[in-house]
């Protein structure tokens, strides 16, 4: 009975979790794809040209460790105790990996800008690469791909911590008066013991 009282409280709880942290996967998979640098470059005699670095050009597996995020939301509501757990756990290995991937992609997001400005340029030579990239104008979508990581670490501990006493798909958590149907259409439940030796005397089976 304590359980279904605290019913509404923990699936509110519950719904709260998987909303946050929706929206902080969503937010990260938009992040991934987003424009992270963005510079204009030119040389002696040709007109200047725009060099956009998004994050997956940076670190193509942003967008897998988003997906795998958003799964674990799906997971997270059809799943219960030591299965929940685990999901809660990869949430939280998904959300640490898109948070470090940015507080660490300074290299890669330097690299892909090298590949960007020789392939617009046709520069060879990674060094004139870099001197003619020194303008380059960093864009505030990897810091949002960071907070968007520590978030979805966060729901998942807090679905670590607190999924075995949030509700899952199941009986036991429906409303009481469909227990109570369900229980009075019970065939197994005894019958009368009137009705039951009046049925055997008259040869019937009283089960049926």
């Amino acid at each position: 009975m304590a359980e279904r009282k605290a019913g509404p409280r923990l699936v509110g709880e519950l719904a709260a979790a998987v909303g946050v942290a929706a929206a902080a996967a969503g937010l990260a998979l938009l992040a991934a794809g987003r424009t992270w640098l963005r510079l204009t470059v030119s040389t002696e005699g040709m007109p200047a040209q725009e060099v956009a670095v998004t994050g997956t050009d940076a670190l193509p597996w942003l967008r897998a460790a988003a997906l795998v995020a958003l799964a674990c939301l799906g997971a997270v509501l059809v799943t219960r105790d030591r299965w929940r757990q685990v999901v809660g756990g990869l949430l939280v290995v998904s959300g640490a990996v898109l948070g470090v991937g940015a507080a660490m992609a300074g290299p890669a997001v330097t690299e892909a800008r090298r590949a960007g400005v020789e392939a617009t340029l046709a520069v060879g030579d990674p060094a004139v690469a870099d001197v003619l990239a020194r303008d380059a104008q960093p864009g505030g979508w990897r810091w949002l791909l960071l907070a968007s990581g520590l978030v979805l670490v966060a729901v998942g501990a807090a679905v670590v911590v607190r999924c075995r006493r949030w509700p899952a798909m199941g009986r036991r958590y429906e409303h009481p008066r469909e227990h109570a149907a369900t229980d009075r259409a019970d065939p197994a439940d005894p019958a009368d013991p009137l009705e039951t030796w009046q049925a055997l005397d008259q040869g019937r089976d009283p089960t049926r």
